[in-house]
């Protein structure tokens, strides 16, 4: 009996040290869509930290809705790729995106480039995306990189043939309140981002569960296509302010 108690004690303590160390350090998330293409692809693992933007009721694992705001908030910054909940009540799913506009920027879409402050993103063309899976959208795709004003860099995909018209390349002009944050998906055909308010809209800085730091594994790919258009690099990788990748021209 002693023994059994004593497994049972080394259970509860695993237990605890695993709830402690998603709560307040890092979780591991796997990428469910092709949102995040070409950074993130679906079936990435990565680790996500915890405490980049400190803690609210959504940071950890079991809800605690009594919690209210942020303890040991930290400011996000302009480029950060976060994981967050669905601002809606209805939705109990997390999504991932990139931050593009701050609490008090005007965002704006003018024929595929975006506008912060009326100012727009650097953007220039540096080749082509073919897709590596079947369920990825088909079809070839311009790859752009962008610089946002900070320095951040990063590749983004927009369609080189008629595209479904829900994905819009002209948008109205976006006033980011206080408080909320901007976000937008580096495949810009296939992201329901903040440019759709009635679907996602504006993230409240309370919803901010952490920040995307190690892309660790990836699921099974085709090993040429890693090797010669990603490299192997890619796995393992620092999800850092350069964050370009080596496409096809």
């Amino acid at each position: 009996m002693k023994l059994f108690w004593e497994y049972l004690k080394s259970i509860l303590i695993a237990v605890i040290a695993a709830l402690i160390f998603r709560s307040f350090f890092f979780e591991a998330y796997k990428i469910p869509s092709s949102s995040m293409t070409p950074t993130l692809m679906i079936g990435d693992y990565l680790f996500v930290s915890k405490y980049s933007y400190g803690y609210s009721k959504h940071s950890f694992p079991i809800a605690l809705d009594r919690i209210k705001g942020r303890f040991f908030a930290k400011q996000p910054e302009r480029g950060d790729i976060i994981v967050f909940k669905s601002p809606h009540a209805d939705d109990d799913r997390y999504y991932i995106k990139r931050l593009v506009g701050l609490p008090g920027d005007k965002i704006q879409v003018r024929n595929a480039v975006v506008f912060i402050n009326d100012i727009a993103v650097e953007r220039k063309k540096v080749g082509i995306y073919h897709p590596l899976y079947k369920d990825e959208p088909q079809g070839i795709f311009d790859c752009y990189e962008e610089r946002l004003p900070n320095g951040v860099r990063y590749n983004t995909l927009d369609a080189n043939f008629r595209f479904h018209n829900e994905f819009p390349d002209q948008t109205a002009v976006y006033h980011v309140p206080q408080g909320y944050y901007f976000m937008m998906g580096d495949h810009r055909n296939r992201s329901v981002d903040s440019r759709f308010l009635s679907d996602m809209g504006f993230i409240p800085e309370e919803n901010l569960v952490g920040k995307a730091q190690i892309l660790f594994w990836t699921r099974d790919f085709s090993f040429w296509k890693i090797v010669t258009q990603f490299k192997l690099d890619r796995l393992f990788n620092r999800l850092t302010n350069d964050n370009t990748l080596h496409l096809s021209q």
